[in-house]
């Protein structure tokens, strides 16, 4: 049967492994699971759960996303590239030459924004913070990692902290030391030049001018 065909992703990536590691038995030894589940999941009979999605993930190294999404997808490895016949051989003779990647903020921002434009900000952020919570009870937290990765960003507010709005979302378009040195001269006194005009947005329309000093 021709993988544009298949069923399931299970089914694609059996079609992937060959006739040896994609037969029932040899997959079920991958899957940690019985003859009978690679039939019945292959044939779309049952859900395949994220445990087992994680299983094979880690026995074959194609990507537990493209496992647990749609069938129209092409299959991707781990690291985000295609995964074809070879990579499963590929990756059972370097199985630590492999990393993780995906656009996590862009996909965050992406979606919170559309629930701003919706008026839903509020429910967003709740079950953001709640899926957070969820995965630190499961993985736990790294103390170090966060003041690491906190440390790194306490120069880049504006990376560190995202102002969002139901409105949707934005962000200045004058960067801090700018605004903060126009602040510092225009408490002082000093004068900012006959031309000197600045536009800081913070807020959808919403605008502040400046003008000289």
């Amino acid at each position: 049967m021709a993988l544009s065909q298949r069923k399931t992703t299970i089914a694609v990536l059996r079609g992937l492994l060959g006739e040896y590691h994609g037969r029932e038995d040899h997959f079920a030894r991958l899957a940690e699971r019985s003859r009978s589940w690679v039939k019945k999941v292959s044939a779309g009979l049952i859900k395949l759960s994220e445990d087992s999605a994680r299983q094979i993930s880690l026995q074959t190294g194609v990507s537990l996303d493209w496992l647990m999404g749609p069938i129209e997808r092409p299959p991707v490895d781990i690291s985000g590239n295609p995964y074809d016949s070879s990579s499963f051989a590929f990756f059972r003779a370097n199985p630590t030459h492999t990393l993780v990647t995906t656009a996590f903020i862009p996909r965050v921002i992406g979606v919170a924004s559309a629930a701003g434009d919706q008026s839903k900000l509020a429910l967003f952020q709740w079950r953001f913070g709640s899926f957070l919570d969820e995965c630190a009870e499961e993985f736990g937290v790294d103390a170090r990692a966060y003041k690491t990765a906190d440390d790194a960003l306490q120069g880049s507010p504006l990376l560190r902290d995202l102002a969002m709005t139901d409105a949707g979302m934005d962000v200045p378009i004058v960067d801090h030391d700018a605004l903060t040195s126009l602040a510092q001269a225009a408490v002082e006194g000093k004068r900012l030049g006959k031309n000197c005009k600045v536009t800081i947005k913070t807020w959808p329309n919403a605008a502040t001018k400046k003008k000289k000093g």
